[in-house]
């Protein structure tokens, strides 16, 4: 991890698998015979997860700011940019910032479950203050002192965060005026964007059969790579917006190089796939 993605090493936590449990061994066995790695980098599958109501993740858009009290990504839900931003920010920070006006910004964010996910919304966000998850305040100033950023900063950022949310149009990253969410009726509140490390695909190199190659591309013969060790799929990030595709993958590229060898036609395989 330190030395092909040390970005993942920001996470808060590790979910997909125990420490020593997945350390690249089918990356450095491939290596060992003359494999090259992925042409990419690798894809950190990180999200914003957390469980409190109206708490930043898959179906929320607050107002981000960093250590230093100013907005520096879009708030888009659903994308691991979210994430991915935030463990690149100063201090490996992030503050989620709404307002007492919350529940109602939710509904106009997701409509077709507000009434699901509002259940007991009062109780909930009481619940959450009481457990240190979100943090109140009576007004921004005295929000800016409890989460340590610099107050001026923090008024800058909201005023023209909030001249956005009026106008529709975010000048500065693009989100869509549904998840524009205004900070002007206390209380305030504040919550930490999370980052939960569920997996980090990256491998070897390999062409259209999943045959591993060398730095020349040339085919090693015998040697095949499925799964979360077989590279050039993804780069940079995970694709959030198709749920399934990693194990997908697998499933698919296992079957397909399985069967052509035990038939005997992998290097028909391509043409398997298509």
């Amino acid at each position: 991890m330190e030395l092909w993605c040390p970005l993942a090493l920001r996470a808060d936590r590790c979910e997909y698998t125990p420490k020593e449990g997945s350390n690249g061994e089918g990356i450095l066995l491939g290596m060992r015979v003359g494999a090259a790695r992925s042409r990419c980098y690798p894809a950190p599958m990180v999200h914003p997860v957390n469980l409190e109501i109206f708490a930043p993740g898959f179906d929320s858009s607050w107002l981000y700011v960093d250590r230093d009290g100013k907005r520096f990504c879009c708030e888009v839900a659903y994308e691991p940019i979210v994430t991915n931003a935030r463990m690149n920010a100063p201090g490996n920070i992030t503050w989620a910032i709404f307002d007492g006006d919350c529940i109602s910004h939710y509904h106009r964010m997701e409509p077709n479950k507000a009434q699901f996910a509002l259940k007991n919304a009062e109780s909930r966000i009481e619940a959450a203050v009481e457990k240190g998850r979100f943090l109140r305040a009576n007004s921004l100033e005295e929000l800016a002192s409890i989460i340590h950023v610099p107050a001026d900063n923090l008024l800058r950022t909201v005023d023209r965060y909030n001249h956005m949310c009026e106008t529709g149009v975010d000048k500065d990253f693009g989100a869509p005026a549904r998840f524009l969410s205004s900070v002007k009726n206390p209380p305030f509140y504040a919550c930490k964007i999370a980052a939960w490390l569920l997996d980090v695909p990256y491998g070897l190199h390999v062409n259209n059969r999943s045959a591993v190659c060398d730095e020349n591309d040339d085919p090693i013969d015998g040697l095949y790579a499925v799964g979360n060790v077989q590279g050039d799929f993804f780069a940079n990030s995970y694709p959030v917006t198709m749920p399934g595709i990693s194990h997908g993958r697998a499933l698919t590229f296992g079957h397909l190089v399985g069967r052509a060898l035990a038939l005997g036609y992998e290097e028909e395989l391509c043409d398997l796939a298509l």
